[in-house]
Parts: C-alpha cells; sequence; structure tokens
C-alpha cells in the first residue's frame, strides 16, 4: 500500500482520514500489510510539519512529538520490514516526468505515481484530488484516507 505525503501527515496530525491510517499502520505492525513511500515524501511530512509550528498551529512540545514520533515509527517499521522506503533515483524521476507531461501535475505527485507502480502497490493512498484522478488514470486503485475511511477500515 503506497501513501503519499498527505496521507503519511495525516497518520501524524489528527485531521479527517486519520483513523483509517491508524488501522493500517496497526495492520502493517500485524505483518498483515507492507507500507510504501518514497523518501522524498519524508522530506515533505518535516517541512508540513514545520510549516505547522512556525505558524503557531503547534506549540514546540507539539512539533517536537511529532517529529519525534514520525521518525521513531519510520524507522522501527523500516527495520522490521513493515515499511519500505523507495529511493528518488533517476529511473523514477524519468518515469516521472513523462507521468506529469501526460497529466499535468507537479512533479512530487508524478514521482508518488510512479514509485506506486514501480513498486506495483495494490493501493494508493492521498487526499490530493488531482493526484487521486492522475493516479486512476494511470490505473492505480487510489483512496483518500478520509472519504473512503469506510473501506480502508474494512482491509
Amino acid at each position: 500500500m503506497y501513501l503519499d505525503t498527505s496521507a503519511l501527515f495525516k497518520r501524524y496530525v489528527r485531521e479527517p482520514g486519520s483513523t483509517s491510517l491508524d488501522h493500517l499502520f496497526l495492520k502493517a505492525d500485524h505483518g498483515q500489510l507492507t507500507l510504501v513511500f518514497s523518501a522524498w515524501n519524508i522530506g515533505e511530512v518535516i517541512g508540513a510539519l514545520d510549516e505547522r509550528h512556525q505558524s503557531k498551529r503547534f506549540t514546540n512540545a507539539e512539533y517536537s512529538s511529532a517529529i519525534f514520533n514520525f521518525s521513531e515509527e519510520t524507522l522501527r517499521m523500516v527495520r522490521t520490514g513493515l515499511v519500505r522506503i523507495i529511493p528518488v533515483a533517476g529511473k523514477l524521476l524519468t518515469i516521472s516526468w513523462q507521468i506529469l507531461q501526460q497529466a499535468h501535475i507537479y512533479e512530487a505527485d508524478a514521482l508518488q505515481i510512479a514509485s506506486c507502480k514501480e513498486e506495483a502497490c495494490d493501493i494508493m493512498l492521498t487526499e490530493d484530488r488531482r493526484l487521486l484522478q492522475a493516479a486512476q488514470k494511470e490505473g492505480l486503485n487510489s483512496l483518500d484516507p478520509a472519504k473512503d475511511e469506510k473501506h480502508l477500515l474494512s482491509l
């Protein structure tokens, strides 16, 4: 199961869709599925958490806790094989350039689609409407963690 930045972010910031992400992380913890995301997502999640902190939507303690939890959980799950992090490499970038020209989306979003396809993930999670549509046009089973929460909780 591939997580884009918005889906990964919801795991560490309580927003609509967080419940479905908690459920999927629990399933991964029990070895029932593998979570996949791009190394690019790590920087985007840290950047999004930092933005919340800088705009005073996070206290210092909330920011520190979110960064710590994200780092610790990611490292633990990588060590145990429950999460795969896809490196940003030349091959994926080249594929993403083709996708962005066809779908007219942001480079990072095209990289998400390329990574998901390269890893042959069965589901891609994103709350980004344009990315969701582009991924579906690329033949990916794409779901929104908030809008498709009932379906995801049934997995």
